[in-house]
């Protein structure tokens, strides 16, 4: 028996559970679980049990029936949970955020990860920025300072995630970071904007534009409030990729 199910709107007593979807040819197949509608969002895990930390952290999730088979994305708000099971005993209290941990850990010791699926790639990452927002609905930004809904932000690796030892990997807490879709994130990674001694600064062997640099200059001289937990992983990303 599921520990999830939810109502079908309009249809009293129709029972909708989590939908196992096969995919095509192979692609985007499992449970899915989502903090918005929209497919870019999806969130594809082989069990139900890998549900659990999205749930946990507010996820909706695509569910169906026998007699509604055709699966839709249910909000986290009206998915009930079976009786006798609670947020505590599907995994652990929201705000510890243990059972995102281990599904993490759980992902990174798969030893084809690397070379996997986009899908696990993806679940990662999803678990990575419940882990950093703690579980809340909406966090800042490292790079700007800026408070931004979860789904706009990215639990961006400031240490290429390929160029990581496994325990760098390991190390959720400080080889990545938030970072917002609004630019932040792509000025980093590209190597426009580095971290040196905490401070933001514009990288001058980069080939700009007039309203780039306005946009680089308003972040340039910020603090991260991660540096001495996280300068080694900034110093690896303005020797290899912002020089």
């Amino acid at each position: 028996m599921s520990k999830f199910f939810a109502n079908k709107k309009n249809f009293p007593g129709e029972i909708l559970t989590p939908n196992l979807f096969s995919g095509v040819k192979g692609k985007d197949k499992g449970y899915v679980a989502s903090p918005s509608k929209y497919k870019i969002d999806y969130v594809y895990v082989d069990t139900e049990e890998e549900l659990e930390p999205f749930y946990l952290a507010g996820y909706g999730i695509r569910m169906s029936s026998s007699s509604y088979p055709i699966p839709v994305l249910t909000p986290h708000s009206k998915i009930k949970l079976a009786h006798g099971v609670t947020p505590s005993s599907i995994g652990v209290k929201k705000s510890s955020m243990l059972s995102v941990r281990v599904n993490m850990k759980r992902l990174i010791e798969e030893s084809h990860l690397d070379k996997d699926t986009t899908a696990k790639s993806r679940r990662e990452q999803a678990l990575l920025r419940i882990h950093l927002c703690s579980g809340k609905k909406s966090a800042e930004c490292t790079i700007c300072g800026h408070e931004f809904p979860v789904d706009f932000l990215v639990a961006a690796h400031i240490k290429k995630r390929a160029k990581c030892t496994k325990a760098e990997k390991l190390d959720f807490d400080n080889v990545a970071t938030l970072m917002c879709k609004s630019g932040c994130d792509d000025l980093f990674e590209k190597g426009y904007i580095y971290v040196s001694g905490g401070a933001i600064y514009k990288n001058a062997t980069r080939d700009t534009t007039a309203i780039l640099d306005k946009v680089i200059s308003e972040l340039a001289g910020n603090i991260v409030p991660n540096w001495s937990e996280s300068k080694k992983y900034y110093g690896w990303q303005e020797k290899n990729i912002a020089k």
